[in-house]
């Protein structure tokens, strides 16, 4: 069984910075070489793309106005390149004109001076993370069948390719979107790429925006002044500073809290009114919702900047439905788990079982299915899983599989 140690690393990636004036390109040098970054730094824009079309670079930071040559016309020819870099613009000004101009050109991201040296390293180790994800793999992009990670199983291709994409996005993201029906296993997901993080020690913290008042979510996230002692009382965003954030049900999470999260994401500094004083944090987000955000009206319960920042690095989970050659592993891996967890003997699935859970459809996705698996082991005084041992909606489904089989039988003779 192949665990978290065993994954292959990613390959040390590539950063081209190209911009005219000496003071950046030295400031730059010293804040991302302090974070870790293998970097190129270079001041003339037109010998920086004859560099970056011969060799291969991950990521491009790039200086809008240079002389030779400017940096929307250095973009358009990076982006022509065999596997092109991400490409993050740095602008003097926040113009709604270029900037849409350079994000509809292939621009990953945009950055204003005065450079804000924790945004910059925040918006590269996303394009770091979005270009992990375009990287083939020795693996095709798929973890192997049996993998276990936390509490997350690969059972087949699609939670191979899920598993896969955390493994990948995990050391460099800085804020990721996670979606997919209710139940289907996306905190399983979440803790499975904070196992495989940088961050593995150091706290995840979960806000479930569905069990908070909406009028104490702002409370819970960004913290409050006491009012017996005037003390600041830290809010999960500043509990989970080194560490990772988990927004779970971010679809009932308010407008304005989201707005204040977006500008966190546009800084590194939270700034909320009221509180004592603005603070630098080094917070990886991770969100998660319900919601299908390729939907219209899905998409209008968000805050634009906040879902744009959060939607450039997506991972969708699919519904257990849509997985169905994944059900009967799936089934065998959570009889033996939780077998072993209550002391139970070792089962086996007894064959008619497993076809019924092939046609069930699974509604409750993975939510479901493990509660099942749980009273099919807790009643079970045999060696294996049968029909008898299941609920009773689950049950009437033998009645479809036997008329089904007769069918069949039947269709054989003629």
């Amino acid at each position: 069984m192949q665990t978290a140690q065993s994954m292959p690393e990613e390959l040390n990636p590539r950063i081209l910075v190209v911009d005219d004036d000496p003071f950046i390109i030295e400031l730059l040098r010293d804040f991302l070489e302090a974070a870790g970054f293998n970097i190129t730094l270079v001041e003339d824009p037109v010998q920086g793309l004859t560099l970056a079309q011969k060799e291969k670079f991950d990521v491009v930071l790039l200086d809008v106005m240079m002389p030779k040559m400017d940096g929307l016309t250095f973009l358009d020819h990076v982006k022509e390149t065999d596997d092109p870099p991400e490409v993050i613009m740095i602008t003097a000004r926040a113009d709604a004109q270029l900037v849409t101009r350079a994000m509809k050109a292939g621009a990953f991201d945009y950055i204003v001076k005065p450079i804000s040296i924790q945004r910059l390293i925040m918006a590269t180790k996303n394009a770091l993370a979005r270009r992990a994800l375009q990287r083939p793999t020795a693996s095709s992009g798929v973890a192997a069948v049996g993998t276990l990670i936390r509490n997350f199983y690969v059972a087949g291709k699609e939670t191979g390719r899920v598993c896969q994409q955390a493994h990948q996005l995990a050391r460099y993201f800085a804020f990721m979107l996670v979606s997919g029906p209710e139940g289907v296993g996306k905190g399983c997901w979440v803790h499975m790429l904070h196992a495989l993080s940088d961050r593995a020690d150091k706290p995840l913290i979960t806000i479930d925006c569905d069990q908070i008042a909406r009028s104490d979510i702002a409370r819970e996230l960004f913290g409050h002044v006491d009012r017996t002692d005037g003390s600041y009382v830290p809010g999960g965003l500043k509990r989970a500073d080194g560490g990772i954030l988990w927004l779970r049900n971010l679809e009932t999470l308010p407008e304005f809290v989201q707005s204040h999260i977006a500008e966190y994401m546009d800084s590194g500094m939270l700034t909320v009114p009221g509180l004592p004083e603005d603070d630098y944090l080094d917070v990886k987000i991770v969100a998660s919702t319900r919601l299908d955000i390729e939907r219209e009206d899905a998409r209008k319960r968000f805050n634009a900047n906040f879902l744009r920042r959060l939607s450039i690095l997506h991972v969708q989970l699919h519904a257990l439905d849509r997985r169905k050659d994944e059900i009967v592993p799936l089934a065998a891996h959570l009889v033996q788990r939780i077998g072993e967890e209550r002391g139970r003997p070792a089962r086996r699935l007894d064959s008619t079982t497993m076809e019924i859970f092939k046609i069930y459809p699974w509604t409750g996705n993975l939510k479901q299915f493990v509660t099942v698996i749980e009273q099919a082991v807790d009643s079970s005084q045999q060696e294996a899983i049968y029909p008898q041992n299941l609920p009773a909606h689950l049950q009437e489904y033998q009645k479809d599989l036997s008329y089904q089989l007769a069918k069949n039988a039947a269709d054989l003779l003629k």
